[in-house]
């Protein structure tokens, strides 16, 4: 006979999530906005070339889509530490996975800060990172 297993449950521990594949996708996103926020306090980003980069985007592409971008280019240029650390830390808090501000900034770096990728201007040969982020959050809505 052997001695009755004590549980988990028992001693008041709590188990592990799951490590179901919407579980893995849901740490990748994560990991994802981590990496993106990080990258965005290198101190190249708090330089001029971080403007000039973002309002580069706006050559090309119909006046509807080049002037947001190079207002926002502008803006940049002119509040370069305070826009570049709010857009740094809103993209680490977009690490705690808040979906639908995720899918809105990714919205907003796709347009204002890949020019939708350069496809309307014909130079881009893929729709860079705003789509996959936008997707990515998808992956994580609630099924209700």
């Amino acid at each position: 006979m052997t001695a009755p297993a004590i549980g988990r449950e028992r001693l008041g521990a709590t188990a592990w999530p799951g490590t179901d594949a919407r579980r893995v996708l849901h740490l990748v996103l994560a990991a994802i906005w981590l990496l993106d926020g990080v990258l965005q306090y290198q101190s190249f980003m708090y330089t001029d070339a971080f403007g000039q980069m973002t309002g580069g985007t706006a050559a090309g592409n119909p006046g509807v889509i080049a002037r947001p971008i190079s207002w926002n280019a502008a803006l940049v240029e002119h509040h370069l530490i305070l826009l570049n650390t709010v857009f740094a830390t809103l993209q680490l808090l977009l690490a705690r996975s808040m979906l639908i501000l995720g899918l809105v900034v990714a919205a907003f770096i796709w347009v204002f800060g890949e020019a939708f990728g350069q496809i309307l201007a014909g130079g881009g040969t893929d729709p860079n990172s705003g789509p996959l982020l936008a997707l990515l959050a998808l992956v994580y809505w609630p099924l209700a």
